[in-house]
């Protein structure tokens, strides 16, 4: 298996390299931009020169009306100075006078010699340019100048502190950087660390574990955020289970307790077979019957989204056939049950709406007592439509709100002798709302009743 590395180490890794490539990048760019600046200007002050020079000369033609040898002495220091070397030739084509034998006499070639910013003897261009005055050609001057220069000390010290002062900046710079680097990884992994840490002792059963939500990065709090909410419903399906566990092990035993007793007394002549004692044992299996029905629909639960036939359906008909068909409980019950609203069509299979619908309004007559109200009402909005069942009975405990929905949980597990269902219910109709686009949200107060609201939308 190829070796992995930390979280912290990539971070590090990443953020120092990046760091690092940007400030050799940098060095590298402003050091070749000021040689390159520096040679271009060294190139152009050779021109200037050399165009200097030629002025020069022609005003001293122009000073004396001839060349006069003095003044060319005098230009011949500034010439090598400049390190432009001439030779003047007359329009005839005669020699009038060449620096190069004036330096012979071995102090201006001892000048030019001891500067280090002269090129090596090849790179030396030569041109020769005629030389004008007033119109009239007076002359032609032949000139020998560096092509490329080679820099000065001061130049290259110049260049060496640069390098130096950029050097120094790169290794502070890169030695805080790392500071950083560090910090900030630590900052970034250390959360993740400990939530891994989190997440695999969840993983072993550990559903108790919580991650401390004192995070300022918002990802991170997110991700603790819904790392505890994750344990706690982790959580809450153990206890649902193993509350299921007991609960089915107590409807279970109940009746086959009472089969086998029954039966026993049968066989063994102490009771007669009667019809009624043949009725209880009936009722019995019809108890298991439902109980194993009720266990069936937890695949329901999963497979509602494919098993949807959509259809144009009147939610307020589906109302309307509800409260009809609990109609005789409810007046039996003392129960006042009423549906209201205008006709709303919805896209929507109207078997899974309607069992929505009666699973709502059976949970409503449970719980409310004689002489309250049940009402089923139709809220037709801009583009969705609500069905409201709200009832005037004992309400839910706001600590159970949240949890109603999750499959085989019983807000009121005292009650669970006395009324019928494994708490699978409203688990089955949010499954149906959910797979219709829709959604199932539940306000109550405890005495006060409570308003099962589902919202779906028109198109």
């Amino acid at each position: 298996m190829k070796k992995q590395r930390t979280l912290f180490q990539t971070l590090f890794t990443l953020f120092l390299g990046g760091v690092a490539l940007l400030l050799f990048l940098f060095s590298f760019v402003t050091l070749t931009l000021t040689e390159n600046r520096f040679d271009t200007y060294l190139t152009e002050r050779m021109a200037s020169e050399r165009d200097t020079l030629i002025q020069e000369l022609e005003a001293a033609y122009l000073e004396n009306d001839e060349w006069n040898e003095d003044t060319l002495e005098a230009m011949n220091w500034g010439g090598m100075q400049a390190q432009v070397l001439f030779t003047l030739y007359s329009p005839a084509g005669e020699e009038i006078y060449d620096q190069t034998e004036s330096m012979m006499n071995g102090r201006g070639m001892g000048m030019m010699q001891g500067s280090n910013r002269l090129a090596t003897s090849e790179d030396w261009l030569e041109e020769e340019i005629p030389l004008t005055v007033d119109g009239e050609t007076i002359g032609t001057v032949a000139l020998r100048y560096p092509g490329v220069i080679n820099y000065s000390q001061e130049e290259e010290q110049f260049l060496d502190d640069l390098l130096f002062i950029l050097v120094g900046m790169s290794v502070v710079a890169l030695g805080i950087a790392g500071i950083v680097a560090y910090q900030m990884s630590k900052r970034i992994s250390q959360p993740l660390i400990e939530t891994s840490r989190i997440t695999q002792s969840i993983a072993d059963g550990h559903y108790e574990q919580r991650l401390a939500e004192n995070e300022s990065i918002r990802e991170l709090a997110v991700l603790k955020e819904n790392v505890n909410q994750l344990a706690e419903q982790l959580a809450l399906q153990k206890a649902i289970r193993n509350q299921l566990t007991s609960d089915l092990a107590h409807e279970v035993r109940t009746p086959l307790t009472t089969l086998q007793g029954t039966i026993e007394a049968m066989i063994d002549g102490v009771w007669e077979v009667t019809p009624d004692r043949l009725a209880i044992l009936n009722r019995e299996v019809q108890r298991l019957a439902r109980l194993i029905q009720t266990i069936d629909q937890l695949d329901d639960v999963e497979q509602e989204r494919e098993a949807l036939q959509l259809e144009a359906t009147d939610l307020f008909e589906l109302a309307k056939k509800t409260v009809e068909l609990f109609s005789i409980q409810a007046e039996q019950k003392g129960v006042q049950l009423t549906a209201t609203g205008p006709p709303v069509t919805v896209p929507g299979d109207a078997d899974k709406l309607s069992q929505v619908l009666t699973n709502l309004v059976n949970n409503a007559l449970k719980f409310t007592g004689s002489g309250g109200k049940i009402q089923v009402a139709v809220v037709d909005k801009a583009s969705e439509v609500q069905v409201q069942v709200t009832d005037t009975g004992v309400g839910i405990n706001p600590s159970d709100q949240k949890k109603i929905f999750e499959r085989f949980y019983q807000s009121d597990p005292s009650r669970n002798s006395t009324q019928e269902g494994q708490g699978i219910g409203l688990a089955v109709a949010q499954s149906i709302v959910l797979a219709h686009g829709g959604r199932i949200t539940v306000e109550s107060q405890e005495g006060k009743g409570a308003t099962f609201t589902v919202t779906l939308s028109k198109k």
